[in-house]
């Protein structure tokens, strides 16, 4: 039986589904089960808890071989205060590793961040040095070295999937992309409020949930870097955005002060395509046309 946690969020909830597809014994763990019976009303019954408050015996009657650990704390309700981050991502990883039978576990998944790496620059693979900047990469770097270490220490596959910027129907909407369509679709200017040349790697979200799905497939070991087939400006992204919803406004540049300078980068996916079989299926315009056509 596969232990999953963070069902109920974006990314989390695709991952299951394409479980369900192939399959799979999956059984959630989840903090609200009212809001997961919401979004699966005919899914597999929830284990109910906090991250925090686990106690090896909880799971002493599951017999839990495999993890899909998609939870994360990704808005504090506090933003400035890391606790926030490190007591979901760090020390709620911690109790979830510790309450896990050893002896029956022989697959783990952790999904991680493009975020680790900090601001990228040029070729990023597998190999390049992490220099997370925020409290929430920080505990995302603290989260992946746990899982790295409880791999070793008892000899099981741990697959650390680090994605890039996923996108999708019904996402957060404070980010950049969903504000695109969100107002494109109002036929509002699209403000570009970052560097125009400033790239990004989006990948969407059914590409992200079966990358995810292959890795626990493959009992994957090691690091991976999943994302989309190639970088975007964000003046190409606004581009996409009203090419694919026929608004009538236009994208203008407003540059924030406290915007970061443009780069550029490739972010490697070379060993994910090598080692699980998984590319994306999904380019930029054909990942929004099915965002706006799940949404619609």
């Amino acid at each position: 039986m596969i232990l999953m946690t963070g069902a109920t969020g974006f990314l989390g909830g695709h991952i299951l589904r394409a479980l369900l597809r192939q399959n799979w014994l999956v059984r959630p763990f989840v903090r609200d089960e009212a809001k997961y019976r919401k979004l699966f009303p005919k899914g597999p019954g929830p284990f109910v808890g906090d991250l925090g408050k686990l106690r090896r015996s909880d799971f002493a009657a599951e017999k839990v071989s495999g993890l899909m650990h998609a939870a994360a704390e990704v808005w504090p309700v506090d933003r400035a205060d890391a606790a926030g981050f490190n007591s979901t991502n760090v020390e709620g990883s911690r109790a979830l590793l510790d309450a896990l039978d050893r002896r029956l576990v022989n697959r783990v998944v952790l999904i991680s961040t493009i975020t680790v790496y900090g601001m990228p620059r040029g070729d990023i693979n597998e190999l390049t040095e992490t220099r997370p900047a925020g409290d929430y990469a920080k505990s995302k770097a603290e989260q992946e070295k746990l899982f790295i270490e409880f791999g070793e220490r008892y000899n099981i596959p741990v697959a650390v999937l680090r994605m890039s910027s996923i996108y999708g129907p019904n996402q957060y909407s404070g980010t950049v992309l969903p504000r695109f369509l969100s107002d494109a679709r109002a036929n509002k200017s699209l403000v570009i409020s970052g560097p125009p040349q400033r790239e990004q790697n989006f990948i969407y979200v059914e590409d992200a949930a079966h990358a995810a799905a292959a890795a626990l497939e493959h009992s994957a070991n090691g690091i991976y870097n999943i994302g989309g087939a190639e970088e975007t400006t964000l003046a190409e992204l606004a581009a996409a955005v009203l090419r694919v919803t026929g608004a009538r406004s236009r994208a203008i540049e407003r540059p924030d002060a406290a915007a970061t300078e443009a780069y550029t980068f490739h972010f490697d996916c070379a060993k994910a395509e090598r080692e699980l079989g998984w590319t994306p299926r999904y380019d930029l315009e054909s990942g929004l046309r099915a965002t706006l056509a799940a949404e619609s």
